[in-house]
């Protein structure tokens, strides 16, 4: 699959596209710069970056303005501009977000009445979803919106029957390609790369906290059921086991780094000092470790309660070991 959408003989047309700064919609905005085409583009966030990024990459600026698509008559106004600004339109783009496909027809009237009403000549196709394809919609140059759309989706593959796509896919996953991120216009195997080395250490860092937490826990409450003790740490656990890791993380930083300020809110600085790497890992493997730790701890004293019930543990403890000393000699073991 190409990073971003191909078209041609687009040099110098005007295009007009809704939502073009985010997900598919920068893709498709890309895909004009590239293609020499004057690009302007309305969404509802700031998209001042993806212009920069735009201009230092293709040498040429997509024109923002802010409109939610929704509102026609400001719509409607943003596409005068565009024409004002490059020149007669020629290529709508209506890319709707999945939310707002309720309101596409209204959004594709107002196209409608605007081209009627404004230009002599225009095409524009509605982008209602990725995923299974593109649907045309309306326009007064069918035959070229056509044609365009079926580059649109050979660019992306969707020109190809489901099986060929699938086994494409599952070969590109076997060969480490994850296809690209529509985000960040970079390989997903390239992102992954470059996030591992937090991630993987984060997941060990709680994975750890977890299990000494956990088997101590765990074989204290089975060493002494019923007991106070072994109330509450059932009870804690119970509690951990409840408590959701995010509202579970918000408390640790509201604690540690807003009020204590032990450790920082967020951010990570890197491997170079081993230390503030570590302490900068620590809230979030806590939270990770802590739900873990109670569904370990519980599964660990349920285990060892059927252990001391079996024939070996009665026998140890028929030679004369005490129900503490079966416990960790034998059923721990």
């Amino acid at each position: 699959m190409k990073e971003t959408a191909t078209f041609h003989d687009l040099a110098g047309a005007s295009v007009f596209i809704t939502g073009g700064g985010s997900g598919i919609g920068a893709s498709l905005t890309e895909g004009f710069l590239e293609q020499g085409a004057k690009v302007a583009f309305v969404g509802r966030s700031d998209a001042t970056a993806f212009c920069d990024e735009m201009e230092a990459r293709h040498g040429a600026r997509p024109h923002f303005m802010q409109c939610d698509i929704t509102d026609t008559d400001r719509l409607k106004t943003c596409i005068a501009e565009a024409a004002d600004r490059h020149g007669p339109i020629t290529v709508l783009v209506n890319n709707a977000a999945n939310a707002k496909r309720h309101e596409t027809l209204k959004v594709d009237e107002a196209f409608c009445d605007c081209m009627v009403a404004i230009y002599q000549k225009a095409y524009f196709f509605a982008c209602l979803s990725v995923i299974p394809g593109m649907m045309a919609a309306g326009g007064g140059s069918v035959a070229n919106s056509e044609d365009i759309l079926a580059q649109l989706r050979a660019s992306f593959g969707l020109d190809q029957p489901l099986i060929t796509r699938y086994l494409n896919w599952i070969t590109g996953l076997l060969r480490g390609d994850f296809g690209q991120s529509w985000t960040y216009k970079t390989p997903v195997s390239e992102l992954i790369t470059d996030r591992i080395w937090v991630s993987l250490p984060l997941a060990i860092y709680a994975l750890i906290l977890s299990t000494l937490i956990a088997f101590p826990a765990g074989i204290y409450a089975a060493s002494r059921r019923g007991s106070a003790g072994d109330v509450t740490i059932m009870g804690a656990t119970q509690l951990g086991v409840a408590i959701p890791n995010f509202w579970f993380a918000m408390i640790l930083v509201l604690i540690f780094a807003i009020n204590l300020r032990w450790f920082s809110a967020g951010g990570f600085p890197g491997w170079s000092d081993p230390f503030q790497a570590i302490k900068a890992l620590t809230l979030p493997a806590i939270a990770l470790a802590l739900p873990q730790a109670a569904i370990l701890a519980r599964v660990m004293r349920s285990s060892l309660l059927d252990m001391l019930g079996e024939d070996f543990i009665r026998t140890a403890r028929a030679k004369g070991l005490s129900r503490r000393q079966a416990l960790w000699k034998h059923a721990v073991r």
